[in-house]
């Protein structure tokens, strides 16, 4: 019984968390894909049990833009996919930026986003 309410809370975070994602872009093969892979799922359930804001109203923003910087490392996923995933995390954390509050509030998380963006895009010029 413990079991399955737990993933059934997980179910339910991971819906929040492409809620979220498909908000912005709309597709959703892309987000189901990303959503839906193994390592990414683990993550957001230590996200769902652990992390500092997971009561904040803001989770499933935070949460998502953990995603897409996930999706970035993962092999498994296109050149396609990644370019995608990086212009969505560009257009989030230029959404986080322009709220210094909550920027500086997260500031480690969207400053790790960030780092992994750069990187993401150097790795791009130098294919």
């Amino acid at each position: 019984m413990f079991s399955f309410l737990r993933s059934l809370r997980l179910r339910l975070f991971i819906a929040k968390v492409q809620a979220e994602l498909m908000a912005q872009c709309g597709d959703q093969p892309l987000v189901n894909k990303i959503c839906q892979y193994p390592e990414i799922v683990a993550d957001l359930d230590v996200i769902r049990q652990t992390a500092y804001y997971r009561k904040d109203s803001n989770a499933a923003f935070l949460s998502s833009c953990y995603v897409l910087g996930a999706a970035l490392d993962v092999y498994y996923f296109s050149p396609a996919d990644k370019k995608k995933c990086a212009a969505l995390l560009a257009q989030r954390l230029a959404k986080a930026r322009s709220d210094p509050h909550f920027s500086m509030r997260h500031f480690q998380i969207f400053g790790d986003l960030e780092d992994k963006l750069s990187e993401h895009l150097g790795d791009q010029t130098t294919d």
